[in-house]
C-alpha cells in the first residue's frame, strides 16, 4: 500500500475524534484523523506526522493524517482503513478463489471471505496502535472486548482465522 501526495507537518492539538491542528510549512492546518481512537500516546504536541493531501478541492480538509513518528520506535499508521487495504493486497497475491470483503454473516460484515479448494474461510483483520515496551496493543478494554465477542460468536464455524498485526 502506498500513499501520494504525503507531506510532513507537526502535530498541534486534536479539538476533537475526527479532526487535528498540524503545522505545514509555517501554517496550521485544520486536517481529518483517520483514526477515531484517541491515539493519545502518539498525538503529542510537536510529533512529526504524515499527511495525505486530498484531491478534492471542495473538500473541508484539504488533508488526512495517516501515520506518527514516534521516538525510538519510528513511522507508525495509524489510518483505521490500512490494515484491511494491506491484506486485501496481500491475499489478491495469493492462490484464493474467490476473495469476498465486506462478508455479511447473520448481524454484522467480516472483513474478508475467501474460498480456496473446499475449505471457506472468513477473515477479521484488527489494526492496533498502542504500543508500550516495543510490544502493541489494543487501546482500551472495551476495544479487547470487541474483538473477543466477535470472535466468540464465530467459533461455531467450522473455519476461521484471525490476524492481528502489530504496528
Amino acid at each position: 500500500m502506498r500513499y501520494d501526495n504525503c507531506t510532513i507537518g507537526a502535530f498541534s492539538a486534536r479539538p476533537n475524534r475526527f479532526i487535528a491542528q498540524v503545522e505545514i510549512e509555517g501554517r496550521t492546518e485544520t486536517v481529518h484523523v483517520k483514526n477515531t481512537g484517541r491515539c493519545k500516546e502518539l498525538l503529542l504536541p510537536g510529533r512529526e506526522v504524515a499527511l495525505v493531501k486530498s484531491s478534492n478541492p471542495a473538500r473541508k480538509t484539504q488533508y488526512d493524517l495517516v501515520a506518527v513518528n514516534k521516538p525510538n520506535i519510528g513511522w507508525i499508521n495509524i489510518d483505521s482503513q490500512a490494515p484491511n487495504q494491506v491484506v486485501k493486497e496481500w491475499l489478491t497475491g495469493q492462490e484464493y478463489d474467490l476473495i469476498k470483503p465486506e462478508h455479511k454473516y447473520g448481524q454484522s460484515r467480516i472483513d474478508f471471505y475467501l474460498e480456496k479448494g473446499n475449505e471457506k474461510i472468513l477473515l477479521e483483520v484488527k489494526g492496533c496502535t498502542l504500543e508500550r515496551l516495543l510490544v502493541s496493543s489494543f487501546s482500551a478494554p472495551a476495544a479487547s472486548w470487541a474483538i473477543c465477542k466477535r470472535v466468540m460468536g464465530l467459533l461455531r464455524l467450522t473455519s476461521l482465522l484471525v490476524m492481528i498485526p502489530s504496528a
